[in-house]
């Protein structure tokens, strides 16, 4: 009972850490775009580029990014919370 309970308990912190991990990912990515974003507005503002559907493409991408990273990252915390589960006879204060 106790193995299969701790089995239980390491598979759930796997896919916390999958999570996690995917989401730092993604929010890495949407800041990466940001920067392409402000390099691609510089180097219009310097020179006569028109790449302007390339900063918008990157900046969708990146707005998609950074949503993809919130989706996860909400995922991980709901899977957090359902996974503790504090047992009635710890809530109850002592009776005097």
């Amino acid at each position: 009972l106790f193995r299969s309970h701790l089995v239980g308990e390491l598979r759930i912190l796997e896919k916390r850490m999958q999570g996690v991990g995917r989401s730092i990912m993604f929010a890495v990515l949407a800041a990466i775009f940001v920067c392409f974003v402000i390099a691609i507005l510089f180097l219009m503002g310097l020179g006569r580029f028109q790449m302007a559907w390339l900063a918008v493409t990157c900046f969708g991408l990146g707005l998609t990014m950074m949503v993809a990273s919130l989706i996860l990252f909400v995922r991980e915390v709901r899977l957090a919370t359902n996974a503790i589960h504090v047992r009635d006879e710890f809530l109850k204060l002592p009776e005097e």
